[in-house]
């Protein structure tokens, strides 16, 4: 047989693999338990997340003000 496709036959789905569907397995979630626990024993994940959360506050204020001059001298 052919791996051509019959006219009038509709592709069939792939299972879901994402979104809410998706279940762990046991190895799974013990291997997502070792990283969340790994993450957790780290001191720097917090301050490390401030401080990108900062950074990113200060990047939106420098373009509002990068928007602001460009409307300051380009629309005179």
């Amino acid at each position: 047989m052919s791996n051509r496709k019959k006219l009038g036959e509709l592709p069939q789905d792939p299972p879901a693999t994402s979104g809410a569907n998706a279940s762990l397995t046991p190895a799974e979630f013990q291997e997502w338990m070792g990283v969340l626990k790994h993450i957790q024993d780290n001191r720097w994940v917090v301050p490390a997340v401030i401080a990108a959360g900062l950074a990113a506050i200060l990047e939106i204020i420098h373009l509002v003000w990068l928007f602001g001059k460009w409307l300051y001298y380009f629309r005179q």
